[in-house]
């Protein structure tokens, strides 16, 4: 189980709070002007195939940037105190 963990780490360290309320805040940011500019875009050349071309780089996009735990989401973190032995 220690070598799942060890593996685990490697592949896809933690985040810190301070990178999960940074990640929450550009998702919701990508989400907000990705769907609207496709929207308006879509309107202004009135074609539907442009609103569903950009909602759906909208979410690669945002997959690309919020799933993986990039180094600018590990800058804070949470430093443990040791345990106590008796």
């Amino acid at each position: 189980m220690m070598l799942f963990n060890k593996i685990s780490n490697l592949i896809d360290p933690k985040l810190d709070y301070y990178g999960q309320k940074h990640n929450k805040i550009m998702m919701h940011s990508i989400f907000l002007i990705g769907f609207t500019l496709s929207l308006i875009l879509g309107l202004i050349f009135k074609k539907i195939k442009i609103v569903i071309h950009g909602m759906v780089a909208t979410v690669i996009i945002n997959l690309i940037l919020t799933i993986p735990s990039w180094y600018f989401y590990r800058k804070n973190p949470l430093l443990f105190k040791k345990r106590k032995t008796e």
